[in-house]
C-alpha cells in the first residue's frame, strides 16, 4: 500500500469530517434540562466527503433518528441509521440499518439493508493470500438481512432471520481471480436463506454500554428451495462484554467473533477479515476464507466536555479449516479514536477511528461506537 497516498486521503478526510463534526443538525423533541421522561423522538444527520483512489471524490450524508414506542420507564431506544455517498465516477453506496423495539423490550425487529455499486479487491482465498498488482473489480449489490426476536426468559431471546443478496460483477477489470473463474461465484448470483438464533442480553445501554453483556449466536442455511444459486451454511458467534473499571467513563469493552462456513458459498459470501467494526486497520475482505476467528479490546475514556477517546487492540484470522489456524499466519490490529458526544442522556456518540495492521492502515467514521 502507498503510505504516500494514505497520507493525503487522512489528511483530506480529517478536514471534512471535522468541518462535518462541528455542524451537525438535530432536532430535539424534549425540552432542555427535562430529563425525568425518556426522550421519544430525536434525530441527527451530518455531511461527508473522502477521497479514496478506488472510489475517486466522494460526497454523502449520514445520519440517526432514535425513538420509543411506549412512554413505559425502561422502554429501550429504537433507531434507523441511514448513510449514503456518491462519487464523481458514478459509484455509490446507500446504508439503511432500523432496529424497532416493542412489546415492553420483549420484541426486537431489525433489518439491514445495502445497495451498492463500487470497486471491492479480491487477492485470492486463505490467511497467506498474497498482494497482487490488480486487486480491483466493480460490483453492484443489493442484500437485506431481517431478524425478529423474542424474548422467552429475562434477558433470553429466541430469533429467525432471512437474508438475501443480489451480487453482480459487471466489471471484473484485470483481477486474475475472477477473470479465469479461479474463485467460486466469479459470475455473482443470488443468495437466499432462512436462519436461527438466541441471544442473551443484559446491557444497560444499546448505545453505548457500560455494563452487562451481548452474546449472540446465529444461523443461515442457503439453497435451492429459497430461490439461492448457492448451497451453503453461515454460523455466527458474536460474544461481547462490557466493564465500567471506576466510573461510566472508563470502560473496557471486549469481544470474541467467530464465523464458521459450511457447503460451497461464493468468494463473496466468505467471512472476511476487516473493515470498521473488526481488526480495523486492515480493508475488508483483504482475507478471506471459510473460517473466521477475531478477538478485540477496546479502553473507552471520557476526556472533557463533549469528547472521549479510545484505544483499541486485536488479533483474528482466517482459515479454510480450524486446524490450520496457528500463531504463524494470525494478524494483529491497534489504533485510537476520538469521541464527540451528540445526545448524552442516550449515550450517542460521533466516532473517529483510525487502524493499524500489518504494513496497512485504515480510517474510520460513523455515529455509534465499533461494537
Amino acid at each position: 500500500m502507498n503510505h504516500k497516498n494514505n497520507h493525503n486521503i487522512i489528511k483530506l478526510i480529517l478536514i471534512l469530517v471535522l468541518f462535518g463534526a462541528f455542524n451537525i443538525w438535530g432536532q430535539d423533541s424534549t425540552a432542555s434540562g427535562d430529563t425525568a421522561k425518556p426522550k421519544m423522538f430525536d434525530w441527527f444527520a451530518y455531511p461527508f466527503a473522502f477521497y479514496t483512489p478506488e472510489v475517486n471524490l466522494a460526497f454523502g450524508a449520514g445520519g440517526i433518528t432514535y425513538f420509543r414506542t411506549s412512554h413505559r420507564k425502561g422502554t429501550r431506544p429504537s433507531k434507523v441509521t441511514l448513510s449514503a455517498y456518491y462519487s464523481i465516477n458514478h459509484q455509490y453506496l446507500v446504508y439503511l440499518y432500523p432496529v424497532v423495539f416493542f412489546n415492553r423490550n420483549m420484541d426486537e425487529a431489525s433489518a439491514e439493508i445495502y445497495f451498492e455499486n463500487k470497486i471491492d479487491k479480491l487477492y485470492g482465498i486463505g490467511s497467506d493470500a498474497p498482494d497482487i498488482e490488480n486487486p480491483a473489480f466493480q460490483y453492484t449489490d443489493f442484500s437485506i438481512i431481517v431478524k425478529f426476536k423474542r424474548e422467552f426468559i429475562k434477558d433470553f431471546f429466541a430469533t429467525v432471520a432471512y437474508e438475501y443478496i443480489n451480487y453482480k460483477i459487471p466489471d471484473p477489470k484485470d483481477n486474475p481471480y475472477l477473470n479465469t473463474d479461479a474463485v467460486y461465484g466469479a459470475q455473482g448470483g443470488n443468495i437466499s436463506g432462512l436462519g436461527y438464533g438466541l441471544t442473551y442480553d443484559n446491557r444497560d445501554n444499546v448505545f453505548f454500554p457500560s455494563r452487562g453483556n451481548l452474546l449472540e449466536f446465529y444461523a443461515l442455511h442457503f439453497g435451492s428451495f429459497l430461490g439461492s444459486d448457492y448451497k451453503f451454511s453461515n454460523f455466527f458467534f458474536d460474544l461481547r462484554s462490557y466493564n465500567a473499571i471506576t466510573k461510566d467513563d472508563n470502560i473496557i469493552a471486549v469481544q470474541g467473533y467467530a464465523a464458521i462456513t459450511t457447503g460451497e458459498p461464493p468468494f463473496y459470501a466468505l467471512p472476511k477479515l476487516g473493515g470498521q467494526h473488526m481488526m480495523r486497520g486492515y480493508f475488508e475482505g483483504r482475507y478471506r476464507d471459510k473460517q473466521y476467528l477475531m478477538l478485540q479490546v477496546e479502553y473507552r475514556k471520557f476526556l472533557f466536555w463533549k469528547f472521549g477517546g479510545v484505544l483499541f487492540i486485536g488479533m483474528g484470522d482466517v482459515a479454510g479449516k480450524f486446524s490450520d489456524f496457528g500463531l504463524k499466519n494470525i494478524k494483529y490490529s491497534y489504533g485510537a479514536g476520538l469521541r464527540y458526544i451528540l445526545d448524552e442522556d442516550e449515550k450517542i456518540n460521533l466516532r473517529v477511528d483510525i487502524g493499524f495492521g500489518k504494513d496497512t492502515m485504515g480510517f474510520y467514521f460513523g455515529v455509534e461506537d465499533a461494537f
